[in-house]
């Protein structure tokens, strides 16, 4: 009977996942850039997305062939290096990053511009009082605290070779590289394929692995890690027989989520995510002790929390910041913000005017009003009118494969004391620089790659039985990352951090599209060339 009901809830969870995410797949591939939105989000490529995404699926097809051909017998020294060489990667990933960052690197304006400056009065000791921004945006007190203890660590730092920001670019440089090995590590947990190991490393370098974001010291860069380690995590702690090596695991996939949703709020997705994994293993798994271990995550995420306001208290404090409850921005404002037909559901100054409006009322009364005029646009619009404006929001959010970077801000002045100079400094600004020569050349490439880890996505659908739970708490996952920005001020940046997470998916799906297409071409064999099933090749463990 349990077996039977998680099923049901796997089939409900599939059918969810594909209607929701298809159309906009198929919109992204075939509509395009006919579909009406914000045109300041809008990436201009040198082809259009269907030829991109022609091309990308004989890449796929090529690629699922691969991964369906019997692996020959390693030896254990081969193994062992192959454990050896993908941290390696990683930390090579790392160093050709921090190059290329001395090379490109610039000061950005908008918000990364106003936490700077928090961290430079932090680090100088300089209390911040009453300061608005703060008081009204207050998840971006985490990475001001943080930028300021940095800052103040390079400037104590005498043999620092480099301008006191610049350790804030290496750290999100180190950022890429641990997201990217944590990823490669939890398909190595799930698949136990080494093929798709290093094809889920292949998929994070093309898409993100190189992403000039790095260079932008902001929570976008800095929480990418937590999503992917608090997947990673729980997948070692269910897949861990002893007992306290599950338990250590379950509290860092539990903390990984606090920490990435201290400086990004959208990261407790991933928390949510988790619980409701564990609540469906202890009602419809049968396995004995499932109770107790719901039990461990509520007596664990109730320490975590104490524990993270006990932090958040510490870095106001630190910082000298006089607090408004009052005024701060709470879930009904971005709620609000998020249906706006001027940017298509993402940041509208316009909105910002309730916060003038019921500066002297209680925040009770400005929330109300914001759900109400937020369900005021809904009914303007009508059902169908909401959907399509949905629709159009998530194609405007998925369909950019920079993940913003053309998009969002200008060039300023550039750190010109790092750079070598140089016709290779000349080039990777002309590459990476936001509308430099390249950059037609470069958002297609990242585009054409972008688009085939899409196309991978719902190949999770496809999971084996033996899968069912892993596979269920990734369309949970993608669900959860979906309707947040669905519902809430989003557009492609705000999709950065989970990226890594989407690279798992991407890479377990396309394994699942293997098997069937191996299983096919294999039965036409048989049908036509007599082979039998000992002579096709195995499956992808």
């Amino acid at each position: 009977m349990m077996q039977k009901t998680e099923k049901i809830i796997y089939r409900i969870l599939t059918a969810l996942f594909l209607l929701l995410f298809l159309p906009v797949l198929f919109s992204i591939i075939f509509i395009d850039k006919k579909l009406p939105y914000y045109e300041n989000c809008r990436l201009a490529t040198l082809l259009p997305n269907v030829v991109l995404f022609v091309a990308g699926l004989v890449c796929l097809i090529v690629i699922m062939l691969w991964l369906g051909r019997a692996s020959r017998a390693r030896s254990r020294a081969w193994e062992t290096a192959q454990k050896l060489f993908l941290p390696a990667l990683f930390v090579l990933l790392y160093f050709a990053n921090a190059y290329i960052a001395r090379e490109t690197a610039y000061y950005t304006s908008w918000d990364p511009e106003i936490v700077r400056g928090y961290a430079y009065l932090m680090s100088g000791g300089v209390p911040l009082g009453y300061d608005l921004y703060l008081v009204l945006y207050p998840n971006n007190i985490t990475i001001s605290y943080i930028l300021g203890i940095l800052y103040k660590l390079a400037e104590g730092w005498i043999s620092y070779p480099y301008n006191s920001e610049f350790l804030w670019i290496q750290i999100g440089c180190g950022m890429v590289s641990v997201a990217g090995l944590a990823a490669c590590l939890t398909v190595k947990r799930i698949s136990k394929s080494n093929k798709t190991t290093w094809l889920s490393a292949a998929i994070y370098i093309a898409c993100i692995g190189f992403t000039p974001w790095k260079i932008v010291p902001y929570t976008d860069v800095y929480s990418m890690a937590f999503p992917v380690l608090t997947i990673c995590f729980y997948v070692y702690y269910r897949s861990c027989e002893q007992m306290a090596a599950k338990g250590i695991c379950l509290i860092l996939a539990l903390a990984s989520a606090l920490l990435g949703g201290l400086m990004k709020p959208s990261v407790y997705v991933l928390l949510v995510a988790i619980l409701i994994a564990e609540a469906w293993s202890a009602l419809f798994s049968g396995e004995k002790g499932r109770w107790k271990w719901l039990l461990a995550d509520v007596v664990l995420l109730v320490a975590v929390f104490c524990g993270s306001n006990a932090v958040k208290d510490k870095m106001v404090s630190d910082l000298g910041l006089i607090q408004n409850e009052n005024i701060a921005a709470t879930w009904h404002h971005y709620f609000y913000m998020g249906l706006n037909e001027t940017t298509t559901g993402g940041y509208n100054p316009d909105d910002c005017t309730t916060f003038g409006e019921f500066q002297d009322r209680p925040v009770k009364e400005r929330n109300q009003a914001e759900i109400e005029r937020a369900i005021g646009r809904m009914q303007e619009r009508g059902a169908d009118g909401s959907l399509y404006f949905w629709l159009r929001k998530m194609v405007m959010t998925f369909n950019d494969g920079t993940l913003g970077w053309q998009t969002e801000g200008d060039n300023e002045n550039a750190f010109a004391p790092i750079a070598h100079g140089g016709k290779l400094t000349e080039f990777l600004r002309d590459v990476f620089w936001r509308n430099s020569r390249y950059a037609g050349r470069y958002n297609t490439i990242c585009q054409f790659f972008w688009i085939m880890l899409l196309t991978c996505l719902p190949g999770i659908c496809l999971g084996r039985r033996d899968r069912i739970k892993v596979d269920s708490l990734f369309m949970i996952s993608f669900l959860g990352i979906f309707l947040y920005l669905m519902l809430f001020e989003s557009r492609a940046r705000y999709l950065f951090c989970f990226v890594p997470v989407l690279v798992v998916q991407a890479a377990l799906g396309l394994e699942n599209y293997s098997i069937i297409l191996c299983e096919y071409r294999n039965r036409w064999r048989m049908k036509h060339h007599g082979r039998s099933k000992e002579d096709a090749p195995e499956r992808v463990h």
